[in-house]
């Protein structure tokens, strides 16, 4: 509760600053109480204990190319370290899941939401994720860095906020949570702590908007899994009447309204309402806030925007603004009419992308897309490669595989189309994926397989399987000659799993088998190129007769005959599904 302050800055509250609280709840009391206890809630603070001195990740390099060097921030999901992208020398910001959440596959979904939608932001007053992973066991976000303040420390160190300045980083805040409403993504956790500000040249001041980790994508399908069973996510001091209640639809107007309650608490210094956890739900849901002139007459807070913020704060979505473009016009002339300086640059996002121009040691998205594309190209070089040596086998529209007698045993050299080895139907040769073809290839072998038409019919149907190598995870690859795309690709995602298509409804005729590692990384660390030389793996082609409907021709579960060109579910395609499959008509 405030006195008789004396100035704008006696106002300041004490009350520390709350970041998530997760209300797991059967109902609401009709009596306008929450019907909950406090052991109801958890509650994670922003600022934990000091780190210790011996951070064991110090100095380790995360998926071959992120070098953390220091922690610079710790909240209730991980902690966010600096990093040095060590293939290009820059820097970046990196949040790493805690080790005991990156457990709970509820969690690291949470974690993944939050690259998918803020990959899609380009906002210069977003802040740009640049990739995601899984590698030895950590799961990490890696992030630009932002050299500056969150505003909950500038408003901790130097009390109430200006309108006209609160009013031009608002107007920052608004642009970047426009692209993401356009998008149907809403933030969902909007509050001081989460709102980044860079000094540019020339006194300006850049808002970025950080943590998208609360988003929900608004799906046609229905509400996200991030709220369901009644589990309320945000912070209490900011948050929306229909966030607190749960099972009603969030959308870009509760993001709205914790704008209001942000702007409210760095006008004020206060914030809308005070008091323990359920306490402060309870007023969001039932009390209507004192006006901020009202509240901090000594901090001179116009009527205009003191009114704007009230708006904001409407019960009913309906009475709030309805887009944050509307908030962000009024804003607008609110500061001209107010006399201040121009706030059009601040609506020029190619200025402010200018203006929030990362410093020379930080990496920029265009320097760790141009790393990402090459490595790209790496990861696909042995497929393409594989492609490559099935159009220049093709190129004169025939193909000579080894006429040498068959031994049960792969015939190497089969490192190209032209080199292929017979493999005949319903007989299983081994072969072994040997010495690696120069520095970044690994070995691949090619077979040929003649696919005999069943009497009259006009498909035939194949079975394919390639047994598992315990080291290393591999793909196997099906061309038809005289064709550069290939029929299918299946991969196995890890090592230790073997490959087996059940049924193939195809052309009858030749086909290319191709079994090389599989060098995906799946968000991870990719695989080092590796050299079986002391496990084998084992490969069997089979025709089998068309299978009836509800059965296969080997007794088990029916599975419909693939169609070449028609995309399948992996489920449908191997006994234990593969990571990746891949498939192209004909």
């Amino acid at each position: 509760m405030i006195g008789s302050a004396t100035s704008c800055h006696d106002t300041l509250s004490s009350d520390p600053e709350i970041t998530v609280i997760e209300v797991d709840f059967e109902e609401l009391a009709t009596s306008g109480a929450l019907a909950l206890t406090s052991r109801d809630l958890s509650i994670v603070d922003d600022v934990c204990a000091p780190p210790s001195a011996a951070d064991p990740l110090i100095g380790m390099v995360v998926a071959d190319r992120y070098r953390i060097i220091e922690v610079i921030g710790r909240g209730g999901m991980g902690i966010v370290y600096m990093v040095e992208h060590v293939r290009i020398g820059k820097l970046l910001a990196m949040k790493l899941l805690r080790g005991e959440l990156s457990c709970r596959p509820d969690v690291v979904r949470r974690f993944k939401r939050e690259a998918l939608c803020v990959s899609r932001l380009q906002s210069p007053n977003t802040v740009q994720v640049f990739d995601f992973g899984v590698s030895e066991g950590l799961t990490y976000l890696v992030m630009e860095l932002v050299h500056g303040q969150n505003l909950a420390r500038v408003l901790q160190t130097q009390g109430p906020m200006p309108a006209a300045r609160l009013g031009k980083i608002v107007i920052q805040i608004c642009s970047s949570l426009a692209e993401a409403h356009k998008k149907g993504i809403v933030h969902r956790d909007i509050k001081p702590d989460n709102v980044m500000l860079v000094a540019a040249d020339g006194g300006a001041e850049v808002a970025k908007v950080l943590d998208f980790g609360l988003a929900k994508l608004r799906e046609a399908e229905g509400r996200s899994d991030v709220t369901a069973g009644g589990m309320i996510l945000g912070t209490p001091y900011y948050m929306a009447p229909e966030q607190i209640r749960g099972g009603e639809e969030v959308d870009q107007r509760s993001d709205i309204y914790s704008i209001g309650a942000m702007m409210y608490r760095a006008l004020t210094g206060v914030h809308p309402f005070h008091g323990e956890p359920l306490t402060v739900l309870n007023k969001h849901l039932h009390d209507l806030p004192v006006p901020p002139h009202e509240r901090a007459p000594a901090c001179g807070i116009p009527l205009g925007m003191s009114l704007l913020v009230m708006r904001a704060l409407a019960k009913d979505p309906a009475d709030r603004f309805q887009h944050v473009e509307e908030l962000q016009s009024l804003l607008v002339r609110e500061i001209q009419a107010a006399g201040g300086s121009s706030v059009e640059s601040l609506l020029d996002e190619g200025r402010v992308r200018r203006l929030a121009a990362p410093k020379a040691a930080s990496a920029t998205s265009d320097e760790v897309d141009a790393y990402e594309r090459k490595l790209r190209r790496k990861r696909h070089g042995a497929v393409v490669l594989a492609a490559l040596a099935v159009s220049a086998a093709t190129a004169t529209g025939f193909l000579l595989p080894h006429p040498a007698k068959l031994r049960g045993v792969e015939i190497e050299p089969n490192n190209t189309a032209a080199e292929a080895t017979p493999l005949p139907l319903g007989q299983p040769l081994r072969g072994q994926l040997g010495q690696r073809l120069d520095a970044s290839h690994g070995d691949r072998d090619f077979y040929a397989v003649d696919l005999p038409r069943n009497g009259a019919a006009a498909k035939a149907y194949l079975q394919l399987q390639v047994s598992a190598l315990p080291t290393l995870a591999t793909c196997l690859i099906l061309y038809r000659p005289g064709f550069d795309d290939p029929v299918g690709q299946f991969c196995g995602g890890r090592a230790g799993r073997e490959l087996a298509i059940p049924i193939l409804e195809l052309d009858p005729g030749r086909y290319l088998l191709v079994v090389l590692q599989d060098l995906d990384s799946y968000g991870g660390e990719r695989p080092a190129i590796q050299e079986s030389i002391s496990d084998s793996y084992t490969v069997l082609a089979r025709s089998v007769a068309k299978p009836q409907e509800g059965t296969s021709s080997t007794g088990e579960e029916a599975v419909p005959a693939a169609r070449v060109g028609v995309e399948r579910k992996c489920a449908e395609w191997t006994k234990n599904p593969p990571a990746r499959i891949g498939r192209r008509s004909r």
